[in-house]
């Protein structure tokens, strides 16, 4: 199984996909509720032979401008 730790979400379950995983996904969430748009992979668990859970978390990685 292809280590998927940091990659985009959409890319980290295709990738698993190809390997014929089943990709099973959980949300990791911040209790001040920030803001972010980048799903990334930050935890890859084998539940069994065929099944994988994915944790990720959404991060805001656009820079901003400052004046």
């Amino acid at each position: 199984m292809t280590t998927v730790l940091g990659y985009p979400l959409s890319r980290a379950i295709a990738v698993l996909e190809a390997e014929k995983l089943t990709v099973q996904l959980w949300e990791l969430t911040c209790r001040k509720g920030a803001a972010g748009s980048d799903a990334r992979i930050v935890r890859q668990q084998l539940l069994d032979d065929q099944c994988v859970l994915l944790t990720y978390a959404l991060f805001e990685t656009k820079g901003t401008e400052t004046d």
